[in-house]
């Protein structure tokens, strides 16, 4: 019995921690099957300037494609600016993106040098912007016809800053992308939920995000240097008192394509979110929404949580019992996951295949998480490990 008690005891701690998600995502399941879709207002009288501001580096493949969906979006071009800003390409990014711009009165193209990292060009455009509204996407986005008239209407209700959906757009390349739509359809759970909770949703996949520029400004803008820029403005935002609100609109973009490439992604994000948790940690104190920085303390720390899970799972392994009721909860979890992806129909329904990879999955994550982890203690170098973004859009794949 005393060899059982590390085990009971840290199970207790994660049981603490999936009940906090588990209300989100259980929050997100009701609000996706009863109101498919985000009820936001659309086209209100008087439309804000939004400058959509776009990072690029090295993306020569894909960010033609991100141009081109801009030209389909609805939106008055006498209210609408587009800053590219480039940062030390090596593959012709930057010559296209001037071309493109060249029969394009609403784009602007920039050159910076240096690298100085995703959140230094954003700071860039924003100190050159005139837009009431900052939108950031990145360069290999595909937003919806819309999406700008949607986050538009949702500002004209008083929201300052908004947190978006991903859609991955090559799903059908390779087995490792189709993974991540458990990820994309758990995210959208979590913010679906969150936003009926009335809990802050940080920006996804570190675009898709809209932000009311003079809040931008007073905060001072983006956090540089930062593995994970996203997360840390969410702890900036709700420091300040402002909860990012979740809009629904969709972007699509691409997944990592093989297990190297996720690997890179993944350590980035992930030890960027534990620089988020520790800036929240200190944001405490001082914080004009300690609950809602609190809230983010938690959410930032799923990394350190994933990898007391797989130590929790090496704890009890040898419990005959236990090991038998894990394996048949993940069986049954994962055969509920395939019918409700069945029953959403449309994207979903089409990739419901891809319910069965959820326990290889979430153990590849929660090993990578533990990495970063051990990494993120050990203060291994910190590199951006830019990874090259797919071209490949799935047949017949629209946003939304």
């Amino acid at each position: 019995m005393i060899l059982w008690w590390p085990g009971i005891a840290l199970g207790a701690v994660l049981s603490l921690y999936s009940i906090y998600w588990a209300l989100s995502l259980t929050y997100g399941v009701l609000k996706v099957t009863f109101s498919r879709d985000s009820a936001d207002p659309i086209d209100p009288p008087d439309l804000p300037r939004i400058s959509v501001v776009i990072p690029a580096r090295d993306e020569a493949e894909v960010v033609g494609r991100t141009v081109q969906a801009l030209d389909d979006v609805s939106y008055p071009r006498d209210k609408l600016e587009v800053i590219f800003v480039e940062d030390g390409s090596t593959d012709g990014t930057l010559d296209i993106l001037r071309s493109f711009a060249s029969t394009r009165e609403w784009m602007r193209v920039y050159h910076v040098e240096g690298s100085g990292g995703k959140a230094a060009a954003i700071n860039f455009a924003l100190g050159i912007s005139s837009g009431d509204l900052i939108y950031v996407l990145d360069a290999d986005s595909i937003p919806e016809r819309d999406s700008l008239l949607r986050i538009a209407g949702i500002y004209s209700t008083g929201a300052k800053a908004m947190a978006g959906r991903y859609a991955v757009a090559n799903a059908g390349e390779s087995v490792v992308s189709r993974m991540v739509i458990l990820e994309e359809l758990v995210w959208r759970f979590m913010c679906e939920g969150r936003s009926w909770l009335r809990m802050p949703c940080p920006p996804p996949a570190g675009a898709n995000y809209a932000v009311d520029r003079k809040l931008l400004l007073e905060i001072g803008g983006l956090k540089e240097g930062s593995l994970a820029e996203d997360a840390a403005l969410a702890s900036a935002l709700v420091g300040a008192g402002v909860r990012p609100v979740y809009s629904g609109v969709v972007a699509m973009v691409s997944a990592p394509t093989t297990l190297r490439g996720l690997f890179a992604q993944r350590i980035r994000w992930y030890r960027g979110y534990l620089e988020a948790m520790a800036d929240s940690v200190r944001r405490l104190r001082s914080s004009r929404d300690r609950l809602g920085t609190f809230d983010l303390v938690l959410l930032f720390s799923s990394p350190v949580f994933a990898m007391l899970g797989l130590i929790n799972i090496a704890l009890n392994a040898w419990i005959a019992p236990w090991i038998e009721l894990f394996l048949a909860g993940l069986a049954a979890a994962t055969l509920a996951l395939w019918a409700y992806m069945k029953y959403l129909g449309g994207y979903y329904g089409r990739e419901s295949g891809a319910a069965w990879l959820a326990i290889p999955y979430s153990i590849i994550l929660s090993i990578i998480s533990s990495a970063a982890v051990l990494m993120h203690a050990a203060r291994a170098k910190r590199s951006w490990n830019k990874g090259r973004h797919s071209s490949y859009v799935d047949p017949g794949r629209i946003p939304g």
